[in-house]
């Protein structure tokens, strides 16, 4: 479930998925895409019901995670035990989710001081940088994730 098209960031968390499924040799799902509201993320999971091989769902950030979740309960398909959710961001709520959230905390403190710091060098003179800083995000693993059950 990927955020908006034209975010940075969705763009970035969908090529992470991508990759991840290609190296793991899955095929790619059909992606459905929010706007990162929990309205979207509850009108993206509504897609997905239904669909018989789904067995995780990978959201672009926790809030759409809320949503998704309200969806796959008012469906009555239970969580983990039929389908995994993993959200993106550690929001402090998550934890308190009903299963808790497994997701992807990004240290987002330190993203902040490392675009500071290209800007100081930018301001200080220093030619504009193509360098590329990747913080890599943690994944915390909760309740809302399990191994499928065969079927």
């Amino acid at each position: 479930m990927a955020g908006p098209s034209d975010w940075h960031e969705a763009q970035e968390r969908e090529r992470g998925w991508h990759d991840a499924l290609t190296d793991a040799e899955r095929e790619i799902p059909e992606l459905v895409r929010g706007d990162w509201s929990p309205r979207s993320g509850y009108e993206a999971a509504r897609k997905l019901i239904g669909r018989p091989e789904l067995t995780a769902i990978f959201v672009a950030n926790d809030q759409m995670a809320i949503g998704a979740l309200r969806a796959l309960s008012e469906a009555a398909i239970a969580v983990p035990e039929r389908v995994s959710i993993v959200g993106f961001g550690d929001i402090p709520e998550a934890e308190f989710f009903t299963p808790p959230l497994t997701t992807l905390r990004q240290e987002f403190g330190e993203v902040g001081r490392q675009s500071l710091a290209l800007l100081m060098e930018q301001v200080e003179g220093a030619p504009r940088s193509r360098r590329r800083i990747v913080i890599p995000p943690e994944l915390i693993v909760r309740e809302s994730t399990r191994a499928p059950l065969l079927r």
